[in-house]
């Protein structure tokens, strides 16, 4: 509890790893019942390829962020407090690299699977992520360390 009486952590709408795993499977389980192709398969391979590294590159950089928020002294799940302000690796250039690397993910899927179904989930989980997330996390981590996260957040953008 913080010392107004309130519980110490941020008042997320929901858990974003289950949003994301609902996602992916409302996107996979849409794109077998009704595809819905960008471009016919097997017509744009080097795409293709572009998603697959897109994605493994969103999964590389999820892990750098998470394991420099732990080794920071901060916790990953969003209804732990957190115990400081991590503005280092990721954190230099991205308030928020966990969910950048989620929506860039579904990017990828797109591309990968030629899909206009994971192409609205990515718009879909940006903007439930900015809604239910990030800006119920930021208005805490503004009262839990005023100046501090104000000055951060000038310097820092919100996404990329």
């Amino acid at each position: 509890m913080a010392a107004s009486g309130e519980a110490d952590r941020a008042r997320t709408a929901f858990e974003p790893p289950l949003l994301v795993l609902v996602c992916l499977v409302l996107g996979f389980g849409l794109s077998w019942l009704l595809p819905l192709r960008i471009w016919p398969v097997g017509t744009n391979r080097p795409l293709v390829v572009a998603g697959v590294v897109v994605v493994v590159a969103s999964f590389a950089c999820l892990t750098w962020s998470a394991l420099t928020m732990v080794r920071g002294g901060s916790s990953l799940p969003v209804h732990h407090p957190t115990a400081k302000l991590v503005i280092k690796g990721p954190y230099r250039w991205s308030r928020n690299p966990i969910y950048t690397c989620m929506v860039l993910a579904f990017l990828g899927l797109a591309l990968a699977r030629a899909s206009w179904w994971f192409m609205a989930l990515a718009v879909a989980v940006a903007l439930l992520l900015r809604w239910g997330v990030i800006l119920r996390e930021e208005a805490y981590l503004e009262r839990k360390f005023g100046d501090e996260y104000r000055n951060y957040a000038k310097r820092v953008r919100r996404w990329l």
